[in-house]
């Protein structure tokens, strides 16, 4: 992985290293708080239907509503209006 990173622009060897071993701590993190593939396979524990306001609440370091608004344009969406987060327990540890 040092090598990969300095053919990318890697300023040398050691700080190299360093960013690739966060890297892969934060990779590492993120697989610690995805769902088990075992729990993806069910629907009832994966599928949460809630409107779309409420996803602020959920994962709060996003601002849905644009977000949203910028995804589905030209289709005018609300705060009321539903939507399915499959993963819902990991939006809520990454935000």
């Amino acid at each position: 992985m040092v090598q990969l990173g300095m053919l990318l622009g890697g300023e040398d060897e050691n700080s190299t290293r360093q960013q690739m071993k966060q890297i892969l701590d934060f990779e590492t993190a993120l697989a610690n708080i995805t769902t088990p593939q075992e729990k993806r396979r069910d629907e009832e524990v994966i599928y949460h239907k809630m409107a779309a306001g409420d996803l602020k609440n959920l994962s709060p370091a996003v601002d849905w509503m644009p977000f949203l608004t910028t995804m589905f344009y030209p289709v005018e969406l609300n705060e009321s209006e539903p939507v399915v987060v499959y993963a819902k327990e990991y939006l809520e540890q990454v935000s």
